[in-house]
């Protein structure tokens, strides 16, 4: 009997390669891993089979395709030969006095082709339990006094916010920022709490209670205040879901308005009071649901779009929307923010600027409320237009 091929090694034990070397049972395609990226929101995602039929992980924010074996020297810092070495004694492919492949171990059955895996949507009952009581949402709260009761009102219905009790910050609940995609198809819940007073996401470190179902009471929370919901609500952890553009609903409403995309879910709420002219969408962070992914970006086929990267992210992101070339019809990638970031000030983005100073000190303390005097039916955005790095193709 021949002995084991690289391809065939690699074929026919790449995923539980992968599988050892990531500490995930590795199961679905474009399935999240941490490889080589360790941080919270990691680049790199899973795929069960190239066109050779190859396991591999992908890092979709440094264009980089990483194979079984290549993988296992980079975390085991070996060369080529001894990881093929060390890989074939681990699965028994070969004695080492006879050079011929184990005849007790079953050879797993080859996948010559990927499987398209159906993307799951969650029902509507679990978004409408959370309409009610806007009143005691933080985030409803800031808008009603920075816009008026009103408009607050008219932006929570556009974007289709709710109501979650599970954190508790400064007395008010925090707020579900569903994610519809453009076939109106609910994706994701993704649940934040928010300071009525500054409209600003609560910390880590901050006091924000998180309620207990069993024991039925709020109680203290140090860890991050970001929940997605779709999954526990709705009691199956098997689901396929993938996010989608937070306000991708609005796509298919306003069909012959410019896109403008920013990362933060509450930028684009509150930019869309102010540019009403244009459908604003959030891709949820830097690297949130995959955003940059070409098949993401398949919603704006013919579309003109304007990037609002936060501070510090137009190079990233500049290099991310390359794979918006020959999509959208027209492409801005806007260096405002980037520009006119106050120095020693980070992670700032475009609502940032629009209310500016909310985090101006004076006298040691924050000052909130002080709008920048924007026309809120104007058709251009805010100055410095010459300084917009303009793509269109």
């Amino acid at each position: 009997m021949e002995m084991i091929t690289i391809d065939d090694l690699e074929i026919d034990y790449g995923r539980a390669i992968l599988c050892e070397l990531t500490g995930q049972d590795l199961t679905r395609n474009r399935q999240s891993v941490r490889l080589l990226d360790q941080t919270r929101h990691s680049s790199e995602y899973f795929f069960r089979s190239d066109e050779q039929g190859k396991p591999y992980i992908q890092n979709f924010a440094e264009g980089k395709r990483y194979y079984p074996i290549t993988a296992y020297c980079l975390i085991h810092q070996v060369d080529y030969s001894t990881a093929i070495h060390e890989l074939r004694q681990q699965y028994g492919l070969y004695d080492r006095h006879r050079s011929v492949a184990h005849p007790q171990r079953p050879k797993p059955q080859r996948q010559s082709k990927p499987i398209s895996i159906a993307i799951d949507e969650l029902p509507l009952s679990i978004y409408e339990q959370s309409l009610a009581q806007p009143e005691r949402n933080g985030f409803y709260q800031y808008l009603s006094g920075f816009l008026g009761e009103d408009r607050a009102s008219e932006l929570f219905g556009r974007y289709r916010l709710g109501t979650s009790r599970r954190w508790l910050y400064e007395g008010m609940l925090a707020t579900c920022f569903p994610q519809f995609d453009s076939k109106d198809k609910l994706r994701q819940i993704k649940v934040i709490p928010f300071h009525p007073l500054t409209g600003r996401r609560a910390k880590a470190d901050q006091d924000a209670r998180l309620w207990n179902q069993r024991r039925k009471r709020y109680e203290v929370d140090t860890g991050e205040k970001v929940w997605f919901a779709g999954k526990a609500l709705a009691g199956d952890h098997k689901l396929n879901l993938q996010q989608c553009y937070f306000g991708e609903h609005l796509l298919a409403m306003y069909p012959q308005k410019t896109v403008a995309l920013v990362e933060g879910e509450s930028t684009a709420v509150v930019c869309s009071a102010i540019w009403s002219d244009y459908v604003w969408l959030a891709t949820g962070g830097s690297t949130g649901g995959r955003w940059y992914d070409p098949e993401r970006f398949a919603v704006f086929q013919n579309r003109k779009v304007v990037l609002w990267p936060d501070s510090e992210k137009f190079a990233d992101w500049s290099q991310k929307a390359k794979a918006l070339y020959g999509i959208a019809s027209s492409l801005v990638i806007s260096r405002y923010v980037e520009d006119n970031a106050p120095a020693g000030v980070g992670n700032v983005d475009l609502r940032d600027l629009l209310t500016w100073p909310r985090y101006t000190p004076r006298e040691g303390k924050p000052i909130f409320g002080e709008v920048l005097p924007v026309k809120g039916n104007s058709t251009v955005y805010p100055a410095y237009e010459a300084r917009i790095l303009n793509l269109t193709r």
